[in-house]
């Protein structure tokens, strides 16, 4: 077996690297593109891409797919891989919403039977144990079928993305894929579950509603996609499809990053004059005057907020944090059940992962770190964490761009894991 692990391609948004549009408007394969070529090889079984492939919050729904139909078509014709396994993040969630509407709904229907609901959470597995039994990828308690005359889990609709040429198989897991081999344990997923925002319902519900959300803890990750599912696709699709509002969101965020705040002050300020006309009367008005007072006030106390606000994900910290940490312990642990329930359920014996790739914060951490990130679970375990970088140009604060740098993770039977830095 073998098989290479990318993420964070963003195809979509015009910072991305492994697809260029040219002044004509056509889409070529972008700077870094033979570099990942390189460093994937070709012949692999398996292509996994591990979230953020494409950008559904940063471009439109056409521009995304046009954007990454250049790359897939370009590795069928390098001969990159003969199976795609996509792991979604946040900023294509809605690639996982659409695998679950499809299966879920559409095919029901389609077929004279009523709809089932989502399952949320549906793992990946691949086996390259010396053991007997069929090595490679399942999806536990998915049904396989003939496409093609193959039997796999294909047939869905991102398979016709290089069509009219000849399509590519795609299998989908969320939010996690397990590796397991003889030597290792591993557990994929893109990791945006780590970072507050992605996180703060699961968070913070629980706490507010108390035993009327009947979770466990730690809480399955059925439930932490489920409990998530509102503020990930408003910050997934929900911004990227706003229309009109999707370039002056983009354009807003640009200046805060540049910690430039004219605009963002010219909209609160908008927001204070049109409060205070809802509550009406005089601007002499006792309610209308203390409101008018708390609203500046708030104005600049936001714009200072923002003002010191770094994005941390991009620092290569942001996994050091305490807060971090534990929210990645917490993910663990519940992969961990996700474990136990398939092992009781399908006979899979996987074992607790020795390590974890992530991508999500831009910020690569190869195989072989010479300052490894560690995760110690409640079990005792020692987790080597890894990271997969992304293949973004970012922009400083004084305009200059700069490439944070990707890594392509390798597995081939008998060689065992690696990874190569691109730059």
């Amino acid at each position: 077996m073998k098989l290479a692990i990318i993420s964070d391609t963003h195809f979509g948004d015009a910072a991305g690297t492994m697809v260029a549009r040219t002044p004509s408007g056509r889409y070529i394969p972008g700077p870094k593109y033979d570099a990942f070529r390189k460093a994937a090889g070709t012949g692999n079984d398996y292509l996994i891409l591990n979230g953020d492939i494409l950008d559904f919050a940063m471009s439109s729904y056409d521009v995304a797919y046009k954007t990454a139909r250049t790359f897939f078509r370009q590795i069928q014709r390098d001969r990159i891989a003969g199976q795609i396994v996509y792991v979604p993040g946040n900023h294509d969630f809605e690639i996982w919403q659409i695998v679950e509407h499809e299966v879920n709904i559409i095919y029901q229907m389609t077929s004279g039977q009523m709809p089932r609901g989502f399952r949320m959470s549906v793992p990946g597995f691949i086996d390259d144990r010396k053991r007997p039994g069929k090595r490679g990828l399942v999806l536990p308690g998915v049904k396989r079928g003939r496409v093609r005359g193959k039997l796999g889990y294909g047939g869905l609709f991102l398979d016709q993305i290089t069509a009219p040429g000849p399509r590519t198989r795609f299998t989908f897991a969320y939010p996690n894929l397990y590796l397991v081999t003889d030597d290792e344990a591993l557990l994929v997923t893109h990791g945006h579950y780590i970072d507050g925002y992605w996180s703060a319902l699961s968070t913070w519900l629980p706490r507010i509603f108390g035993h009327d959300i009947a979770v466990a803890d730690p809480m399955s990750l059925g439930d932490m996609v489920a409990i998530n599912f509102p503020s990930t696709q408003l910050a997934c699709s929900g911004i990227g499809q706003a229309g009109v509002l999707t370039d002056t969101i983009h354009s807003l965020q640009n200046q805060i990053q540049r910690k430039e705040f004219d605009d963002l002050n010219v909209y609160l300020e908008r927001v204070q004059r049109t409060a205070e006309k809802a509550i009406g009367g005089s601007r002499m008005n006792l309610k209308r005057w203390i409101a008018g007072v708390c609203m500046a006030w708030a104005r600049k106390r936001i714009v200072e907020q923002l003002g010191k606000i770094e994005d941390p994900r991009e620092t290569a910290g942001f996994i050091h944090r305490p807060a971090v940490r534990e929210r990645l312990r917490h993910f663990y642990e519940g992969s961990a059940v996700q474990i136990e329930e398939l092992n009781r359920q399908y006979a899979n014996n996987i074992p607790d992962p020795t390590h974890i790739i992530i991508g999500h914060t831009h910020q690569p951490v190869p195989w072989k770190s010479a300052e490894p990130t560690h995760l110690k679970s409640s079990r005792g375990r020692t987790v080597l964490v890894c990271n997969t970088g992304g293949w973004l140009m970012s922009a400083s604060q004084d305009g200059t761009k700069h490439f944070n740098g990707a890594e392509v993770f390798s597995y081939e039977t008998g060689k065992g894991f690696s990874s190569e830095s691109i730059q």
